[in-house]
């Protein structure tokens, strides 16, 4: 059974909305790498499919809540932002995401964890290890946003059309360079902190604060002050 049954950008991914992602998120993205790993073959011819028998409400969802950067499209294909997000990620043309500066092209952790398939194409990804991790990993969460840290790559390694990926909320990596036409299919885990980090290639970690829920929180403290 795949995933996309059943599933539309207003209804969700009922598959996957039935992993506990509040009460075992850790085991719900076991699950959802299984599910990714299920789809088979033809998974783009698919995707394609779906995709032209939406009707214009669900199109208008997706089209809301999609995304647009340097370095790629985020389509939003349904969720509920709380616990899981289903992202298809159109990738540039390898001369175009080449001089990409922005956040999926930097060395980088996220907020949350994903698992994510290569639909199509391909990318080239650096993982890192930091020197001094716990020390490091103190300075990231407390403010140290100009402490020096050291990166070493742990691995490196071309992802093809069928290979399937986790990575952890902290797991440091970077998308180093993609082939042409590639795109992945992406589920995302809920939030489990307020702020993602780039590691400059001089050394110093920038904090970013990028949950709109957060910094509602912190206006609406200020303004109450």
């Amino acid at each position: 059974m795949t995933i996309f049954e059943g599933a539309s950008p207003t209804v969700g991914f009922p598959r996957i909305a039935g992993l506990p992602w509040s009460e075992d998120p850790d085991r719900a993205h076991v699950e959802a790498r299984k599910l990714l790993e299920e789809e088979g073959e033809s998974l783009a011819r698919r995707i394609s499919l779906w995709l032209s028998t939406l009707d214009q409400r669900d199109v208008d969802s997706l089209l809301s809540r999609s995304m647009y950067r340097s370095s790629h499209h985020k389509w939003c294909l349904g969720g509920d932002h709380h616990d899981y997000v289903v992202w298809l990620h159109q990738y540039k043309e390898p001369a175009e995401f080449a001089e990409a500066e922005g956040f999926a092209a930097s060395t980088h952790n996220h907020r949350y964890g994903f698992s994510s398939r290569v639909v199509s194409g391909g990318l080239h990804a650096t993982w890192f290890n930091l020197v001094g991790q716990d020390n490091a990993e103190h300075r990231e969460f407390h403010g140290g946003g100009n402490a020096h840290v050291e990166l070493h790559p742990a691995k490196q390694t071309w992802l093809r059309e069928g290979d399937v990926v986790t990575l952890d909320h902290h797991d440091i990596h970077q998308i180093d360079k993609v082939a042409a036409r590639t795109c992945t299919l992406l589920i995302q885990g809920p939030v489990r902190r307020d702020f993602s980090t780039v590691f400059n290639p001089s050394g110093g970690p920038v904090k970013i604060i990028d949950a709109h829920e957060t910094l509602l929180s912190r206006l609406t403290h200020r303004l109450s002050e």
